[in-house]
C-alpha cells in the first residue's frame, strides 16, 4: 500500500466482519506495524530497501509470533492470538502487487505478485 494508513481499511474491512474470530484491535496493529520498516528507513535515511524483510513472510512472520505472544499474555485467549498472522499477511499480500522491492518469498528474491492487480 503506499501509505500506511490505507491499510487499517482493509484491516478493519476484514476485522469487523470477522470479529467473533478475530481480535480487531490486535488485527488492525497487525496490519500497520510492518511499516515500521520503510517508516525507520524514511527517517533515518537508512542504506536498506524500504521494502526489505518484514516485508516478506520470514519477516513477517517474527513480527506475527512477537505481536501473537503479546495478545496471548495480554488477554489469554488462545484463539485470537492468531490475529497478527492474519495481518501481517495481508499487509505483505497488499503491499506485494505494487512495489518491485517487496520479496515476499524471501531468501528468494522473487516477487510473483508484483503488478497483477490489473
Amino acid at each position: 500500500m503506499p501509505f500506511t494508513p490505507y491499510h487499517l481499511g482493509p484491516g478493519s474491512l476484514i476485522g469487523l466482519s470477522l470479529f467473533r474470530i478475530f481480535d480487531f484491535p490486535a488485527l488492525l496493529i497487525a496490519s500497520v506495524i510492518i511499516d515500521i520498516e520503510p517508516f525507520s528507513v524514511l527517517l533515518f535515511n537508512l542504506n536498506y530497501p524500504l521494502h526489505g524483510f518484514f516485508h516478506s513472510f520470514p519477516g513477517g512472520s517474527i513480527v506475527a509470533g512477537f505481536i501473537a505472544a503479546t495478545v496471548y499474555f495480554l488477554k489469554n485467549e488462545i484463539k485470537k492470538s492468531m490475529v497478527p498472522l492474519f495481518g501481517v499477511y495481508s499487509h505483505i499480500l497488499l503491499d506485494s502487487p505494487l512495489y518491485t522491492d517487496i520479496k515476499p518469498f524471501y531468501p528468494l528474491m522473487i516477487n510473483p505478485f508484483y503488478g497483477r492487480l490489473g
